[in-house]
């Protein structure tokens, strides 16, 4: 019987379209707008250290991760820009965070209040708003609260807000 493979596909990835993509986008958003790269699911499987490494070089402002293993991997691997990690992980993992510069997404008064204990330190993060998908983040009405209740925190500071939109 001959084997024949089960899924006979492959990627290749051209490094040089992520930094043609990055600086076109740029030249249309302007200075005045940061760009965090999403580099979840491996970079959609194209490699999220290689992409990470060519965006960094291209002076993106940072990136985001699911995954605070994925975001570790790619702090090892030498990547020393900003790292937003979209509400994936809770807040006993302050230390780890703290200790490798990665920003959290509180998006409830419960969330800044647990984040807010749980950290030892000035802990930079990010407020999403949900904008209709309810995939996680503060509903509009919600979201000065929130963002009000982060700037009143001891530990938390608001680095950025970032939102999700559904088709």
């Amino acid at each position: 019987m001959t084997s024949l493979p089960l899924r006979p596909t492959w990627c290749e990835i051209d490094l040089g379209a992520v930094t043609h993509n990055l600086r076109q986008l740029q030249a249309l958003l302007g200075p005045q707008v940061s760009v965090y790269v999403c580099l979840k699911g491996d970079a959609s499987g194209s490699g999220a250290i290689a992409a990470a490494k060519r965006a960094e070089a291209e002076g993106v402002a940072g990136f985001a991760f699911g995954n605070v293993d994925a975001a570790l991997v790619c702090r090892e691997a030498g990547i020393g820009s900003p790292i937003l990690l979209y509400p994936t992980c809770l807040p006993k993992a302050a230390p780890v965070l703290e200790r490798h510069r990665l920003m959290p997404t509180p998006s409830t008064l419960e969330d800044v209040a647990a984040w807010d204990a749980a950290a030892s330190q000035r802990l930079p993060v990010f407020l999403k708003i949900d904008a209709g998908g309810f995939r996680a983040g503060a509903l509009p009405h919600q979201a000065v609260g929130v963002a009000k209740a982060i700037a009143a925190s001891r530990h938390l500071s608001l680095a950025g807000v970032y939102g999700h939109d559904h088709p």
